[in-house]
């Protein structure tokens, strides 16, 4: 299964749009913070996460074992 979580509640209806209309029945869009997101996970996959969220993502990675591919937009802002 495929989550995209993003803090924008709009970015989460397009991606659950977009699903929905192309029959992608294991996508789902979950509205809220890379650090509260409580669900298992293999792969991670953060694309432009500024800021902090990189970080974020990073660290719940490797808190899953997970795999992961970053590339941040904020290079100036990680931690």
């Amino acid at each position: 299964d495929f989550v995209g979580v993003d803090m924008k509640e709009r970015s989460i209806e397009i991606l659950n749009q977009r699903a929905t209309s192309a029959n992608l029945n294991n996508m789902k869009g979950v509205a809220g913070l890379i650090e509260e997101y409580e669900g298992s996970f293999n792969v991670a996959v953060a694309l432009h996460a500024c800021g902090n969220a990189t970080d974020m993502a990073m660290e719940s990675a490797a808190r899953q074992s997970a795999a992961l591919l970053v590339s941040p937009c904020c290079v100036g802002k990680l931690k």
